[in-house]
């Protein structure tokens, strides 16, 4: 009896720590991944800020080779000029004032920016702003940013399976949940204020938003 409990007290350690590396490795990989898209986002609107059509920042030649270049990838939902008032304009003409956004006063100082995902409120699809300086003379002259359509990060987080029923999700900065298996949680829950939510997963998402890594075991909906 003994030297059958120590057997399947065994391998249940053995079976839990190979379970513990392949979500570690998952999770780094999909952590990864998700860098990657947005360096690539990055990269593609900083190449088309430097171009010589948006140095010169002649809107009559700006606002149709943005729209060129939002046709020609459908991630975008849309691509916008800002000039260094604020005073936005895409192909439909003056748009908003973004002088308030971070992501703008972020992107005008020569930094790029990222925005937490929002809901479009004209294609009600989650999408993250993107947002690149524009310079002439070496100095900020407007923003270029794009809204980036979240659906083939998504898709590609939530391909990750983990054992039978096992899932992965992502979370932003303050909590709140972005992309998740339950749409019903997508831009809604944030589990660090959710007071539903188990104490250990609480913690475990303060440990995520501060960039730290590891492994947590609690209880969810009885399991």
């Amino acid at each position: 009896s003994v030297m059958g409990g120590l057997n399947f007290f065994k391998a249940r350690e053995i079976v839990t720590d190979n379970l513990a590396r392949e979500m570690s490795n998952e999770a780094n990989n999909a952590a990864e991944d998700v860098g990657v898209w947005l360096e690539s986002r990055i990269a593609q609107l900083t190449m088309l800020a430097a171009t010589p059509t948006m140095e010169r920042g002649n809107l009559a030649e700006i606002i149709p080779f943005m729209e060129a270049a939002r046709k020609s990838d459908k991630a975008y939902e849309s691509m916008v000029f800002a000039e260094a008032s604020g005073v936005s304009h895409d192909s439909q003409g003056p748009v908003a004032n973004v002088a308030a956004r971070e992501y703008f006063k972020q992107a005008l100082t020569g930094r790029a920016s990222v925005s937490d995902p929002v809901i479009s409120k004209a294609t009600g699809h989650a999408v993250v702003v993107v947002a690149v300086p524009v310079k002439a003379g070496g100095k900020s002259t407007g923003v270029l940013f794009g809204a980036i359509n979240m659906e083939k990060l998504s898709s590609q987080v939530l391909s990750i399976k983990i054992g039978k029923t096992g899932y992965a999700y992502i979370v932003q900065s303050d909590g709140m949940t972005i992309v998740h298996p339950d749409k019903a949680m997508v831009m809604k829950d944030n589990i660090l204020k959710n007071p539903n939510a188990p104490r250990e997963l609480k913690q475990t998402t303060e440990k995520m938003v501060k960039g730290e890594r590891g492994l947590t075991r609690y209880s969810y909906n009885g399991t």
